[in-house]
């Protein structure tokens, strides 16, 4: 027998060096954002959400309600670009701040309120809307383009099942 290979299969496995977890709090984009020593001339609005702690669709609601504006007179479907004086502005001033939080949630709030699946939502949780819709879509799907009945069938079940659920509180 060969006694070196046998004593390199019996070795304990070699251990892997210790890695450092490190927790992420922001993203990268954002950390290289802040950590510039001068922002340029223009913004894009992910840039602006950045600085002013919000999501980037968050900036057009901010522009419609007069709270921000765009350089210049973007035509639709083209990069939009905000000046970074007036984002800077912005995010120093805690009324004009407070005046950013009231407007983001009254939109999303309206908004949320002719959805009827966010209304379940707010409800009864997440998932059982979540379930419900992808039942709807099947059927949806099984009807329009699926010509097997055995599919159709399996679809509008699911659908029923889960609004019996629903009507039992079972979920």
């Amino acid at each position: 027998m060969n006694s070196s290979i046998n004593e390199r299969v019996n070795l304990p496995p070699a251990r892997k060096p210790e890695q450092k977890t490190e927790v992420n709090l922001i993203s990268v984009h954002v950390r290289d954002l802040l950590n510039v020593r001068r922002l340029q001339g223009r913004l894009t609005p992910r840039q602006a959400a950045a600085l002013l702690n919000c999501r980037e669709h968050d900036i057009a609601v901010l522009v419609q309600h007069g709270l921000l504006s765009y350089l210049g007179n973007p035509p639709p479907y083209t990069q939009k670009y905000c000046s970074p004086v007036e984002v800077l502005e912005l995010a120093g001033d805690a009324q004009k701040m407070g005046q950013i939080c009231d407007v983001l949630s009254r939109h999303w709030h309206d908004k949320n309120q002719k959805n009827p699946f966010a209304r379940c939502a707010l409800e009864w949780g997440w998932w059982p809307v979540q379930a419900i819709a992808s039942a709807l879509k099947m059927r949806e799907f099984a009807l329009t383009r699926g010509n097997s009945p055995m599919l159709v069938n399996r679809a509008c079940r699911a659908v029923v099942d889960l609004g019996h659920a629903f009507a039992q509180d079972t979920i």
